[in-house]
């Protein structure tokens, strides 16, 4: 699944009475513990026209980046306060190595710019601020036309001095328009364009992550079925379980997604991110095992990848930028490429289950590396460097009856640790295989692949997934303890009946960081409920949440902005009633013998005004009287079964949380 993100960028809008460039490209950046967006702000100087065949100088090159406060935080402890009682921020320095292309036409060709040293002095704010300038290659082409210099991977080389020196590598990539500036050439249109590609680039071809979704054979059709290779095969089935036999092959779903996140480069101490298109067919076969509601499914399929290039310092000092290629093989041996999926998941997910539900994903994959660059000199590391089959194993929890329940085509966060071994084959002339050896292979690689939700596709139709949903993740900040509190608050049975209490408060808990799952973004701990009263008869009613940890998630179709729909997993309420009424509002299973908790399916959180809304009279916001009701009233809506809902305003919760996404 390791491929590179890419960022196509929209055009930015450059102003034509102006031929200097000038611009500013939004990037987000990613450290081996989180991603921050960062604004690039490049000014130069050119020529208000140009002709072919005569240099184009560009001069007074400057650039500026804008990052926020809490990249320093990350990369360094702030310093000891001074007399006025504030920490003063460290300075930062570095480098900065912007890949700009000049484009003309179809074609586009490096333009060359070097890295641009960068400085920052000593300030108190939340902001970071570096400045560089620099010299650039003029431009020379034969070819009249428009000419852009367009914006694309940044490499930062952040480092600071003192007591407390550290040395940090990000590597960054464009999130809108690349830009910078343009110009017409005019003169003769020889024949002679710019080259295809630059002469100091060699990046591997095998693009293929925007491909057609093209279905998987059927496990009748050559190529097709599960993998049968022992390394991919099934794990464990879950502890007390007896899975029955394996049952006969099907044909499956086919399905499609994208899957995008990152990979932490142990050796390197660098994060890059990583993305691919999953196409698999799903359900191919099953073991059931109806005694503990517990069953496996089987899938198989395949990822497209893209070209992943990473920058790190190499040895610790050495800047090193490599371009690798993971294109998924048959294991050694064997000639069957498909990737094996197990599913373990209970058969009623009303029913509660001593496991979690959760997803293999097994593969043999080749890295090959397709580029090396060393301080800026370009190594030739010649057509097949490459590592061979090597096994990839990650996987991803999807909860459980208590916290929610996901399937694969939801979504999920894969993890995993991959070991890579030696590669081969490095270098022309000269033996490069210790220096690629050096700086990734190990077993201290470290995956982390979001995948977004996977939509259904057709072996007549290769491709009806033009809207798939991409893959989200989310920011919160500050996260930690909230409280949320809502008067009244009441719970309405079917017929209108209902208890009502004066107040209620929510003790829930946001998690805080950045490129976070959609999964168990927030929970709640517990809540109190005061001065409740049954409507029917005014009885006083005590009011009590039980199994906690509730647990909220992030859905996908989030409305208007700062607003987001949620799910709220794992509610039970246990009620008494003065008068000997006890029951409880949760969810009854499909064995109408056992309560369990019940999944709120559709709540709001809206962080512009700090509210969390349940809203009333939806099917999926409905609560159940449990089986072992006590209440002998023959009002229906006290008996087993009967639906209640919620009313009244919404939640108002403390401190302010800021969700975004990424």
């Amino acid at each position: 699944m390791t491929a590179l993100l890419a960022s196509a960028g929209v055009l930015a809008t450059v102003r034509v009475a102006s031929a200097d460039i000038g611009a500013q490209v939004s990037y987000l950046c990613a450290t081996p513990k989180a991603t921050y967006e960062v604004a690039l702000e490049v000014k130069a100087k050119i020529p208000a026209a140009g002709k072919t065949n005569t240099p184009v100088h560009i001069s007074d090159v400057g650039v500026t980046l804008k990052a926020p406060g809490s990249l320093r935080s990350e990369l360094m402890a702030v310093g000891q306060p001074d007399s006025t009682g504030v920490a003063p921020a460290p300075s930062l320095n570095g480098m900065a190595s912007i890949a700009v292309n000049v484009s003309q036409g179809q074609t586009s060709v490096n333009a060359g710019w070097p890295a641009f040293s960068l400085t920052s002095a000593p300030g108190r704010t939340d902001q970071v601020v570096l400045q560089g300038t620099g010299a650039v290659p003029a431009l020379l082409t034969d070819q009249a036309g428009q000419v852009f210099w367009k914006a694309g991977q940044m490499v930062l080389r952040l480092s600071a001095g003192g007591k407390k020196a550290f040395n940090s590598t990000l590597t960054c990539t464009p999130t809108g328009g690349t830009v910078l500036g343009r110009l017409a050439l005019k003169g003769g249109t020889t024949a002679s364009p710019l080259p295809k590609q630059s002469p100091m680039a060699s990046q591997p071809t095998e693009d293929d992550s925007r491909a057609d979704c093209i279905v998987p054979p059927s496990p009748t059709e050559p190529g097709g079925g599960m993998n049968p290779d022992p390394r991919l095969g099934e794990p464990p089935p879950v502890p007390g379980t007896t899975p029955g036999p394996l049952r006969p092959p099907r044909q499956g779903q086919p399905k499609c997604g994208k899957a995008a996140g990152f990979g932490n480069l142990g050796k390197l101490k660098a994060a890059v991110p990583v993305g691919a298109q999953i196409r698999f067919r799903m359900s191919i076969q099953s073991h059931p095992d109806f005694a503990h509601n517990y069953f496996r499914s089987l899938s198989y399929g395949s990822n497209a990848t893209t070209p992943s290039t990473g920058t790190a310092l190499g040895f610790g000092f050495m800047p090193t930028t490599a371009t690798v290629v993971t294109r998924q093989t048959a294991p050694p041996g064997g000639s069957n490429e498909m990737a094996n999926l197990y599913l373990d998941a209970p058969l009623d997910s009303s029913i509660p289950v001593p496991f979690e539900t959760r997803v293999y994903a097994r593969s043999f994959v080749d890295l090959r590396v397709g580029g090396i660059s060393v301080n800026g000199t370009r190594l030739g590391i010649g057509e097949n460097c490459h590592t061979g089959a090597l096994p990839l194993d990650i996987s991803a929890d999807m909860g459980n009856a208590s916290v929610g329940v996901l399937s694969p085509e939801m979504g999920g966060t894969y993890t995993g640790r991959v070991y890579v071994p030696s590669f081969s084959g490095c270098g022309v002339g000269e033996d490069l295989t210790p220096l690629v050896d050096a700086t990734s292979a190990g077993t201290s690689n470290y995956l982390k692949i979001e995948s977004g939700p996977w939509c259904n596709s057709s072996p007549n139709i290769p491709w009806d997934c033009e809207n798939e949903p991409e893959p989200a993740a989310y920011t919160i900040l500050p996260g930690g303890a909230a409280r949320a509190t809502v008067s009244p608050f009441t719970l309405t049975g079917a017929n209108g009946n209902s208890v009502r209490c004066d107040s209620a408060t929510l003790k829930m808990s946001f998690k805080r960081g950045r490129y976070l799952s959609m999964y168990r973004v927030a929970t709640v701990s517990g809540a109190e409920f005061k001065k409740c009263v049954r409507a029917n008869g005014g009885v006083p009613t005590t009011v009590r949440g039980t199994g906690f940890p509730w647990t909220l998630h992030m859905r996908r179709d989030q409305g208007t902005p700062g607003q987001w729909s949620m799910t709220m997993a794992g509610v039970k309420f246990e009620l008494a009633g003065s008068d000997g009424c006890d029951f409880s509002l949760n969810l009854i299973a499909n064995d109408y013998e056992t309560d369990s908790p019940a999944t709120l399916g559709l709540l709001t959180l809206d962080t512009t005004r700090d509210r969390l809304s349940i809203p009333d009279g939806l099917s999926d916001n409905m609560v159940s009287v449990g089986v072992h009701s006590q209440c002998d009233n023959p009002d229906p809506d006290l008996q087993p079964s009967a639906s209640w809902n919620f009313s009244g305003d919404s939640f108002s919760f403390s401190p302010h949380q800021k969700i975004t996404s990424p």
